[in-house]
C-alpha cells in the first residue's frame, strides 16, 4: 500500500505546484502583464518542476548525507534566490501590478497542499508533525481567501495583515520543524521538497507583496483609483 500511496500523493503535490504556477500566471495575464514575461516564466517553471520531479525521487537533487542545518540554510538561501530573480527581472513589475485579491487568491491552494500533508502523516509516509504542517496550511488558505473577500468588500486591512502574518508563521514554523525536527525521517528525497523548492518561495513572496500592497492602500477603492 505504501508505494502506490506515496506515488499518488507525490503526483498530487506536483500537480498542485503546476496549478499554482498556472494560476499566478493567469492572474498576471488578466492584469495586463506581457505575454513575453508570462511565457518565459512558464517555460522556466516547467523546466524546474520537471527537474525536481525527476531528481528528487532518484536522490540526485540534494546529497543524501546532508545534515539538517545545511538543509535549512539551503532552503532559506533558495527563498532569497527566488526573491532576487523576482526583483531583478520583469517579474517584479508583474507582481506589483496584481491587485490585493490576486495576491491572496493563490494562497487558497495552500489548503490542498495541507490536505496532502495530513494524508501522508495519516498513512505514515511522513512524521506526525505533518499534521501540524497540514492544518496550518489549511488555515492559511482559509484565512487568505476570507481576507480577499473582505478586501473586495472594502472592510479594512486587518484581515489582510492577519492572513499574511498567519501564512508567514506557517512557512517559518514548517521550515524550522522540517529542518530540525523531522528532517531525519523525511530526508532530501521526500515529495514535500517539491513544494519547498517551488511553491514555498512563491507563497513567501506573495505574502510580502500583499503586505506591501496593503501598506500602500487604505481600501479597495483607493487601490483601484491608483
Amino acid at each position: 500500500m505504501t508505494d502506490p500511496a506515496l506515488f499518488a500523493l507525490s503526483a498530487v503535490v506536483l500537480f498542485l505546484n503546476v496549478v499554482l504556477t498556472v494560476l499566478v500566471l493567469g492572474l498576471m495575464k488578466l492584469n495586463g502583464v506581457s505575454k513575453k514575461v508570462i511565457w518565459s516564466t512558464g517555460v522556466v517553471a516547467a523546466l524546474w518542476l520537471g527537474y525536481l520531479s525527476l531528481a528528487l525521487p532518484s536522490g540526485n537533487f540534494l546529497p543524501a548525507t546532508m545534515d539538517s542545518l545545511i538543509y535549512f540554510t539551503v532552503v532559506l538561501g533558495w527563498v532569497g534566490v527566488v526573491g532576487a530573480l523576482i526583483f531583478l527581472t520583469p517579474m517584479r513589475r508583474a507582481f506589483l501590478v496584481l491587485p490585493q485579491e490576486s495576491l491572496l487568491i493563490p494562497q487558497g491552494l495552500r489548503s490542498f497542499f495541507g490536505a496532502t500533508f495530513i494524508a501522508q502523516a495519516g498513512l505514515g509516509l511522513m512524521p506526525l508533525e505533518g499534521l501540524l504542517f497540514g492544518f496550518m496550511h489549511v488555515g492559511t488558505g482559509f484565512f487568505c481567501l476570507l481576507a480577499a473577500i473582505m478586501w473586495l468588500k472594502a472592510q479594512g486591512k486587518f484581515a489582510v495583515y492577519f492572513a499574511n502574518g498567519f501564512g508567514l508563521a506557517d512557512i517559518f514554523i514548517t521550515a524550522i520543524m522540517i529542518g530540525f525536527v523531522s528532517f531525519d525521517q523525511i530526508g532530501v528525497a521526500h515529495n514535500m521538497n517539491i513544494a519547498v523548492f517551488w511553491a514555498a518561495p512563491i507563497y513567501f513572496w506573495l505574502h510580502l507583496f500583499s503586505i506591501y500592497k496593503a501598506m500602500q492602500t487604505q481600501s479597495l477603492y483607493q487601490e483601484r483609483k491608483n
